[in-house]
């Protein structure tokens, strides 16, 4: 009889639950957070972890997997103008963040709240773009929790908002927070992701001629901030580095260049496997209108934000060993 994976299971019990939706409404992400298991979940098991269970007198000793796999986190959506997110849930967010601080901004330091692409006066195709970014809890963790027999807990907070851009609106659109040796290791190529762009400063500011890679960019950053919590930066919540249990349970921290965290495009299209930013060269990737489809050059992008998970199927009592294989 021919064995079929974890990863393989979820999907087919996952199927009815999910039908055709209209785009990036809560269910885009749930949709294609099931489509993404068999190329991102990655479950292994990696070691067992034993536990003791009842009275002094008449302790218990149970055993659980100990197991390493991915959870899709975030949804991290990029957009050109501040009114574009294209995530819906968010939009609400940003209609009322947009009216009430555009114009303090305005008043304070003479900026407006505009984005877009700017070409530049140079022998090449590069342009100057401005994104937007917000990053909110995954509606697609739902699914998951049903399996915690065999996945580790994800403490994100569904729908919940951990970071705004247009929230962070002095430092994400000045890139003054960064004035230090960071940014000046930038400029020579430290920090870099891969050949698509540095990491500092982190700002919605980016130059590029490929639209698609300038706007991971800018995921990227988003969510560095998020996790690393910048003191520089307006962020509403840190993303939680324990599982929900807290209990013999670790979540990978976003680095660039790093296979701990993958990011998994679900706008303009769905896409059923997951990347790691810079590990492709943007030379040979497409960019802005001669991409596919044709309206991913309006510059506005999600992804699910994949993060790595270790450690103990939760069990009651108290963890007294870990044997790692």
């Amino acid at each position: 009889m021919k064995k079929i994976s974890l990863s393989m299971l979820l999907m087919i019990l996952a199927f009815p639950l999910f039908a055709q939706v209209p785009l990036m409404t809560p269910g885009r992400p749930e949709q294609a957070s099931v489509t993404g298991v068999n190329d991102c979940l990655h479950w292994s098991v990696k070691g067992v972890c034993v536990w003791e269970d009842g009275s002094p007198l008449h302790p218990k000793i149970a055993t659980t997997l100990y197991i390493r796999h991915f959870l899709p986190d975030f949804v991290v959506s990029v957009f050109t103008q501040p009114d574009q997110d294209p995530y819906l849930p968010a939009q609400t967010d940003d209609r009322l963040i947009i009216s009430l601080l555009s114009p303090l901004l305005e008043a304070q330091s003479g900026m407006t709240l505009g984005g877009g692409n700017q070409p530049l006066t140079l022998p090449t195709e590069n342009k100057l773009h401005f994104k937007d970014v917000a990053i909110l809890g995954n509606p697609g963790l739902v699914f998951f929790s049903q399996f915690r027999r065999w996945l580790l807990p994800s403490p994100v907070k569904i729908g919940m908002v951990y970071y705004s851009s247009l929230q962070d609106i002095l430092t994400w659109r000045s890139g003054l927070a960064e004035l230090d040796i960071k940014s000046l290791e930038s400029l020579v190529g430290a920090n870099t992701i891969g050949d698509w762009g540095s990491l500092y400063p982190l700002e919605g500011v980016i130059v590029g001629s490929n639209d698609y890679t300038d706007g991971a960019v800018i995921a990227e950053r988003a969510a560095y901030i998020t996790d690393h919590s910048s003191a520089e930066h307006w962020v509403n919540h840190s993303m939680p580095k324990q599982c929900s249990t807290k209990k013999g349970c670790g979540v990978s921290t976003v680095e660039i260049n790093d296979k701990n965290t993958q990011w998994q495009l679900i706008f303009p299209v769905v896409n059923k496997r997951c990347e790691i930013f810079g590990e492709s060269s943007s030379i040979t990737m497409k960019g802005g209108s001669k991409d596919v489809p044709n309206d991913i050059s309006q510059g506005n992008y999600a992804w699910l934000l994949w993060r790595k998970y270790e450690g103990c199927i939760p069990h009651e009592g108290h963890l007294i060993a870990k044997v790692k294989y």
